[in-house]
């Protein structure tokens, strides 16, 4: 069999027009281009000048253009829903906090009125020894009770005890004076005993 010339072989034509070679980038620059932070653009810029460039690789060069040019609007329209949403939270939450905001004056209000009902301090309820306005010394009964809160509130309590007090039961002593009673009542029912 004798011996092919290669200079004899068919050249496969890829439509690339014979360009001069050029130096050949050295693996540190290409290893620059890849790490300094740079985009796959420049860096297909720069590898597009050492293949030779062409009408292929300009139209890859473009499509990596068009697909930064894509992800940056990607990037702006997720900034935009993202920032929608945080909107929608914030608003959420100052519906939420002007709820709980109301709920706490109207739980105040009402803590107000029980303590004058009770003739107490309405900040500790006698509780407090550092209180600024009783220094502790406000337990209920300390101050003469309001009299229309006091009918609100405490009336109805003490209403309800007498009619248990009162209330015919057989086999259940009748208490001997009307306070000693109502205090045996109190007593009963703190400890889970009816008497």
């Amino acid at each position: 069999m004798p011996e092919r010339d290669l200079d004899d072989e068919p050249v496969l034509d890829l439509g690339l027009d014979p360009q001069p070679a050029k130096a050949a980038m050295s693996a540190n620059t290409i290893l620059d281009l890849v790490t300094g932070g740079g985009s796959p653009q420049s860096l297909l810029g720069a590898l597009s000048g050492q293949l030779g460039g062409g009408p292929e690789l300009d139209m890859l060069v473009k499509l990596m253009k068009d697909n930064g040019a894509n992800e940056e609007q990607m990037r702006q329209q997720i900034r935009e829903e993202m920032a929608a949403q945080h909107r929608e939270i914030v608003d959420e939450l100052g519906d939420l906090s002007e709820r709980l905001l109301e709920e706490n004056r109207a739980h105040c209000r009402r803590l107000e009125r029980l303590a004058a009902a009770l003739g107490a301090c309405p900040n500790c309820f006698g509780e407090d020894l550092l209180c600024d306005q009783c220094d502790g010394r406000g337990r209920p009964g300390s101050d003469l009770p309001d009299p229309a809160e006091f009918n609100q509130f405490v009336s109805p309590a003490l209403d309800r005890v007498k009619a248990e007090i009162f209330r015919p039961t057989r086999g259940r002593p009748v208490p001997r004076t009307r306070s000693a009673g109502i205090a045996e009542t109190f007593r009963s029912s703190i400890a889970g005993v009816r008497p």
